[in-house]
């Protein structure tokens, strides 16, 4: 049996221990988990559009790590307006440039993402739409500058907040035929 200056030690040092463990798990070093990779390749590997991360459930691969932002979206009519575009009855080839991950909205100058890869990705109005490819930013998303900003052209001739000025026939009403 062990007396008590022997015992009142053990408990201390087991106590110690068990704090030295705690302190242990304390640090600043960031970690990050990682299941997956953090992107699909792109069907549009020329301009670096990524799209959905998982289109079947609409994560895009921006809020992979964006979590906030995808959380805010996926509430939002941009989510589904590809959906909301086909089951308008009105749905015309022209229209899908803007209802999906496209060179719209954005510093892109030719087709790309949906209109160059018609691609289930590149469905409903993503991060990418205004924000712009986003392959080199998750590619590298620690380098200083590398980060997409929806500033570049969001006023530009092609960007959504122009779309009702275009010459683009007027969208129509939801169920109503578009008239050209």
């Amino acid at each position: 049996m062990l007396d008590r200056p022997v015992f009142a030690r053990l408990r201390f040092v087991s106590a110690a221990i068990a704090v030295l463990f705690v302190l242990a798990g304390c640090t600043t070093d960031k970690v990050v988990f990682r299941d997956r990779p953090p992107f699909n390749p792109p069907a549009d590997t020329a301009n670096g559009f990524l799209g959905y991360f998982t289109a079947s459930t609409k994560q895009t691969t921006c809020g992979n790590c964006h979590v906030g932002h995808q959380k805010q979206w996926s509430g939002a009519k941009h989510s589904s307006a590809f959906a909301d575009l086909v089951n308008s009855g009105g749905a015309q080839s022209y229209c899908y440039t803007c209802h999906t991950v496209s060179d719209k909205g954005n510093a892109v100058v030719s087709p790309a993402g949906y209109d160059k890869a018609p691609d289930l990705a590149y469905h409903d109005v993503q991060c990418e739409n205004c924000h712009g490819p986003g392959l080199a930013h998750v590619s590298a998303p620690d380098t200083p500058g590398n980060v997409p900003l929806a500033h570049i052209a969001i006023l530009g001739p092609d960007s959504a907040a122009s779309c009702a000025e275009s010459t683009l026939p007027t969208p129509p009403l939801r169920g109503q035929p578009v008239t050209l």
